[in-house]
């Protein structure tokens, strides 16, 4: 984590709490990066097709886009030219306001996401040969405090 902290036991336990969670979340990050590769994917357009795919058949704009991002995704409208280009996604204007461009997903991406999808649910299903039911439910308990509570104010009163 860094030397300014290396050696100060008062937070020993803090420290290696959250260098642990920040291991584990690189491990996964690093296995949903390698399933969305085999389909030709990154995660981040995975969670694209996903938004979409649950917006069917409306779709949605680029601000509804990245407000359903788990991570933030640097530049969206790439993340969406690019499947609009493999015919994943189209985009029209939006008839209250022409200044919106809705996407939307094609039967192409249906199929693409449907069959990246089962190999998500698979690696979901493998966790339970880590972690029990209830386990899983108190790590997600536990990630939604840190997250709100952290979100919520600066980083000099996190410590409050």
């Amino acid at each position: 984590m860094g030397e300014f902290i290396q050696n100060d036991d008062s937070v020993k336990t803090e420290r290696e709490a959250v260098h642990n969670l920040m291991e584990a979340a690189c491990s996964i990050r690093h296995d949903l990066d390698s399933i969305s590769s085999d389909y030709g994917l990154s995660r981040s357009q995975v969670g694209v097709l996903y938004i979409l795919k649950e917006a069917y058949p409306e779709g949605c704009s680029r601000g509804e886009i990245i407000d359903g991002l788990v991570e933030t995704a640097p530049d969206v409208t790439r993340l969406v030219d690019r499947l609009e280009e493999e015919g994943l996604v189209e985009r029209y204007r939006c008839k209250e306001d022409a200044r919106v461009s809705i996407a939307k997903i094609t039967e192409k991406g249906i199929d693409v996401f449907e069959n990246a999808r089962g190999t998500y649910l698979d690696y979901l299903r493998n966790m339970s040969k880590i972690l029990t039911k209830s386990e899983c439910e108190t790590l997600s308990k536990l990630c939604k405090k840190i997250k709100s509570n952290l979100s919520k104010c600066n980083p000099l009163e996190r410590t409050a």
